[in-house]
């Protein structure tokens, strides 16, 4: 059984061009394939473990290797010129790459090496002159002499390095970049010293210190980036990096960092101070000051503070809501990183809406407090219904601050429908103190809006119902609502919030209301509403009703939430009408609460609507909850058939707006309908079922249907069949 290829087993094979492996190989041995100069490429089993010295060199046309994971030694100069080389797939359990193991492979151009390898050995990739990219990771802590000489890529380390010998880059002719890892937080002493192919330095927001001498004699260093959290630097870091031109400080308080006077070079050394005449230092937008009056910085004679990242300056501008007839002050915001001295700007208001006017005609507009002594603001309204705001200063004042409220617009609608509209406001221009012009991008903003206020809706959600005497009741026996709006329950204008102003809010339910007083009100938040689903619904279940009958029409409930009050409008059919009852001298539809549903304190009040709709209204004056009433009878409204009306039907009977309140949550059911029967015939229904009572019978809506009637069509049920039928 073969488990290894022996030393110089195939040396000089000039005309090998295929080899297969036994798959329980173990090691490939020195010089075992060594000047096989045309074999174009080899799979390596899995059970290799090493690949020994010299083992693949000179093997100029061999493209790819793949390294299994089972290998954990690659001998030196294992794969040398190797010129056609041009992937490499590395061991995840390989810990070094040996001296010279890739050198003059001419065709390679990148290389990611994996976090297992912690060294790179000398000349490991000398002379692989298209290496254009390498990553380096932080699990690296050495790189040997010459590693990379006469390479010309980017050269990328993740991390700092424990050491890099002073001739790894010996004529690296690319750029070398550090771009650390966040997880760094600090720079040891001397760690880049002599990397003289270092270029460019970024440091994350996580390095908090940088070591003495850190980055001494990297002649071709030009750019050094030094982050906000950077808090102390050491002693000579920058030391004969004479070809530095430019250091990016990000750090916005310079006193916080510890900067020593001589941490950016030797200051009593000839020749190994840094020239502060030709390097920049570019520091965040209104620092500059603050590093010209603090040493080690002001010893720089460039100091450029940098333009901030993103706008210069933005306008905001909040949604609104607002009800028909009122005036509603539009605040506009800027956020500005640079001094803003003046601006101008056009808005556009949506149709059916206009800008206030004062007395002299001219559009209300207002500086907030941001602005300077100085600053005057107009508006105009031009010919196309365009708002056109602009704002000065005669001394070219600036506007204080960074952020906040800067102008105020009054708007009003005039011809507006209730509903969402939408404001632009464009063509924004601002002037910085040196007169340069800002261009701020457009904003827009929605306005909501509502219905003017009614009396009684203390809610707050436009409309006047149950919900409002609940509340109202609530509010009287000390459960103040936040969304409660109080100056609109007082309907009397006594100044006190008691029974008689709920009396009033239930005439204005049931239409019997005379008020017409229009109070002043604060606003607040609607109330939740709960979504409703055709699972909640006031039905009639079997209800037959005879000619010359009077008879109490039950409305049950399906629902399974508990609720303090309840209204709805029901519509019933042609033939039917509600009996009224006299009590004194007034007079009311008779209907009334199942005493099985009724905690004690429920009321119930009913009145016709100029539509015909009866509209029942209960609720507890004690905000108590019915009691168990869901597919119970809840109410029942004593109705008869009309004296003209002779046919014998079975017709529908509608609820609508139907709304349920608990005091905190309320439901607004779906609209529904039943079928009820009139019968006007001579022969009793109830007779004719009798005869046939193995069978069922259903509406055409699935309803079941104890009296049907005769001639109409129904869906008839027995043990065995489904049919639709005329009864």
């Amino acid at each position: 059984m073969v488990t290894s290829i022996e030393a110089g087993t195939f040396w000089g094979c000039s005309s090998l061009k295929t080899v297969k492996l036994p798959s329980n190989l173990t090691a490939i041995k020195e010089k075992a394939f060594y000047n096989c100069s045309i074999l174009p490429s080899i799979n390596i089993p899995s059970t290799v473990t090493s690949i020994e010295t010299d083992a693949f060199q000179n093997c100029s046309k061999l493209t790819t290797i793949n390294l299994p994971n089972s290998i954990l030694t690659i001998g030196e100069g294992a794969f040398k010129n190797c010129s056609l080389l041009s992937f490499i797939s590395f061991s995840n359990s390989l810990s070094a790459i040996a001296k010279n193991c890739f050198e003059n492979c001419t065709s390679l151009s990148s290389i990611d090496i994996p976090n297992n390898i912690t060294e790179i050995g000398e000349s490991a990739f000398k002379d692989c002159s298209k290496l254009a990219s390498i990553n380096i990771p932080k699990s690296v802590i050495k790189i040997g002499g010459g590693a990379f000489n006469n390479c010309i890529g980017k050269l990328i380390f993740n991390i700092a390095l424990d050491f890099i010998d002073t001739g790894a880059f010996y004529n690296y002719k690319g750029d070398v970049h550090l771009i650390f890892d966040e997880s760094v937080s600090s720079l040891k002493n001397y760690a880049y010293g002599f990397l003289t192919a270092l270029k460019e330095v970024y440091l994350p927001n996580s390095v908090t210190s940088i070591g003495d001498g850190a980055f001494q004699v990297c002649s071709n260093l030009e750019t050094i980036n030094l982050p906000n959290s950077l808090t102390s630097m050491g002693f000579a870091v920058f030391n004969k990096c004479n070809n530095l031109k430019v250091i990016n400080s990000y750090i916005e308080n310079p006193q916080k960092c510890n900067a020593g006077s001589q941490s950016f070079s030797q200051l009593n050394a000839e020749g190994y101070s840094i020239n502060y005449k030709t390097i920049t230092l570019t520091v965040p937008y209104g620092t500059a000051e603050k590093y010209r009056a603090m040493a080690p910085w002001n010893n720089f004679a460039n100091i450029v503070e940098r333009a901030p990242e993103g706008p210069l300056a933005t306008f905001a501008v909040a949604d609104v809501s607002m009800r028909m007839g009122d005036t509603q002050t539009l605040p506009v915001s800027m956020n500005n990183k640079v001094d803003i001295i003046s601006f101008q700007c056009d808005i556009h208001l949506p149709a059916g809406f206009e800008v206030a006017k004062n007395a002299k005609g001219k559009p209300v507009v207002k500086l907030g407090a941001r602005k300077a002594d100085t600053h005057n603001i107009s508006a105009n309204v031009l010919t196309d219904g365009v708002v056109r705001v602009a704002c000065f200063s005669i001394e070219n004042g600036s506007f204080s601050g960074s952020e906040g409220e800067l102008f105020t617009i009054d708007i009003q609608p005039v011809s507006a429908t209730a509903g969402v509209h939408e404001v632009t406001i464009d063509n924004i221009v601002a002037a910085k103190t040196d007169v340069t012009g800002v261009n701020i991008d457009p904003v827009k903003c929605n306005i909501n809006l509502r219905k003017a206020l009614m009396p009684g809706d203390v809610n707050d959600d436009d409309a006047v119902n149950v919900s409002d005497a609940i509340a109202t009741v609530g509010y009287i026996l000390g459960n103040v609502s936040d969304n409660y709006l109080l100056e609109n329950a007082d309907l009397n204008g006594d100044g006190i919030i008691n029974i008689l102003d709920v009396s009033e809010i239930i005439k204005i339910v049931l239409g019997t209301s005379q008020t017409s007083q229009t109070p002043v009100v604060v606003k607040a938040p609607m109330l939740v509403e709960a979504n409703n689903t055709e699972a909640e619904a006031l039905y009639v279940e079997n209800f037959e009703i005879k000619s010359g009958e009077e008879k109490l029409l039950p409305v049950k409930v399906r629902t399974n939430r508990e609720y303090t009050g309840f209204q709805t409008d029901i519509y019933l059919p042609e033939g039917l009408e509600v009996v009224t009852t006299t009590k004194g001298n007034t007079t009311t539809p008779d209907v009334k609460l199942n005493e099985e549903c009724n905690s004690g304190t429920h009321i119930i009040s009913s009145a016709i609507q100029k539509d015909g709709a009866l509209r029942v209204l209960s609720m507890s004056m004690e905000n108590d909850m019915y009691a168990e009433s869901a597919d119970k009878t809840l109410f029942t409204v004593r109705v008869r058939v009309k004296s003209e009306f002779t046919s014998s039907v079975i017709v529908p009977v509608y609820f609508r707006k139907t709304l349920f309140d608990s005091g905190s949550v309320r439901s607004n059911f779906a609209d529904s309908s039943s079928e009820i029967g009139i019968n006007n015939t001579t022969t009793g229904i109830a007779d004719i079922i009798d005869g046939e009572n193995a069978k069922r019978y259903f509406n055409l809506q699935g309803m079941p249907v104890k009296n049907p009637v005769k001639g109409m069509i129904y869906i008839q049920k027995t043990a065995s069949t489904t049919e639709k039928v005329v009864y």
